[in-house]
């Protein structure tokens, strides 16, 4: 079983944006609301760049059982491939 990992909430979002689809439909603040066309919604609190943190595990728990609807090995699985392909293309610009 995978550790969660460590992630930034522009990044959860973003990931969650490319990875599993999820449209963008509203912000409420911070609160950026996205939604699958599948009927999955899920909440990703994004913060302004001078207030950047990690998303809490226990939430980042919640957001891949209940929202995303996936398991947490899943989600790893599929997050570090994402890390992979982010990598690659900063190294070629």
């Amino acid at each position: 079983m995978d550790k969660l990992p460590s992630i930034k909430s522009k990044t959860l979002f973003n990931f969650i944006r490319s990875v599993y689809k999820f449209e963008l439909i509203d912000i409420e603040g911070s609160h950026h609301h996205l939604a699958h066309v599948d009927g999955r919604r899920a909440t990703v609190s994004v913060h302004s760049s001078g207030r950047r943190k990690n998303v809490p595990p226990g939430t980042l728990r919640t957001i891949i059982r209940d929202d995303l609807k996936t398991t947490k090995d899943d989600f790893c699985r599929l997050y570090s491939q994402y890390k992979g392909e982010k990598g690659r293309k900063k190294k070629r610009k």
